[in-house]
């Protein structure tokens, strides 16, 4: 018979409630979210689940099953690491701009677009962590403002330059490009810190 842990204590529910172990591991979410919880870690006989869509589920039966290990986090508290996350990357990016510009100057533009997209990769995980935490934060961007300027305003400018540097490097436009990411797009990209600093600062008052 499976055991279930969650943050090392036993779980009680009803057996009758769930047929495989799929049903079971949506069940357990759904009673950790009406707990207003996160799960932060999931692992099935100490194998760690990326999620209820990790396809190594399907080879998995309830009967074969011995442990499931659940670890959960306040959703506030979570969000607020990734913000931390979000601010370290966004500083990342910004410094990696100036020497990504280098090369094309020195007209290594292969290993210049190799670089750059790492970063348009970067960007999309940072927006989807900044947008989740802002959710679960209660944190409007409209609402914040930094050095005259409200956060929805700084992020939409810093898409703006995402958008102008993909137009160059289609348009072999490298010049352009590399000033681009330099001058604009690296200052923009600081700025943005800020207010996810700022953001961090509002979310851990409202957390104590």
């Amino acid at each position: 018979m499976y055991k279930v842990l969650v943050d090392g204590e036993h779980w009680d529910h009803q057996s009758s409630v769930v047929a495989d172990l799929k049903g079971l591991l949506v069940h357990l979410t759904e009673s950790i979210s009406a707990k207003h919880r996160a799960i932060v870690r999931m692992a099935v006989d100490g194998l760690e689940l990326e999620g209820l869509d990790d396809m190594r589920l399907e080879g998995l039966s309830l009967d074969s099953v011995q442990t499931i290990e659940v670890n959960t986090e306040n959703p506030r508290t979570l969000s607020i690491q990734i913000l931390y996350e979000v601010a370290k990357y966004l500083a990342r990016i910004a410094d990696e701009m100036p020497v990504v510009a280098e090369m094309i100057q020195s007209r290594d533009e292969k290993g210049a677009f190799e670089r750059l997209q790492e970063v348009l990769g970067t960007w999309i995980e940072i927006n989807r962590g900044l947008s989740n935490a802002a959710v679960a934060l209660g944190i409007n961007f409209d609402e914040m403002v930094i050095k005259g300027r409200s956060m929805s305003s700084v992020h939409k400018d810093v898409r703006t330059s995402l958008d102008a540097a993909a137009q160059s490097l289609e348009q072999a436009s490298y010049l352009e490009l590399s000033d681009n990411l330099e001058y604009e797009l690296a200052p923009k990209l600081r700025h943005l810190q800020e207010c996810v600093y700022q953001m961090i600062t509002i979310a851990e008052k409202r957390l104590n």
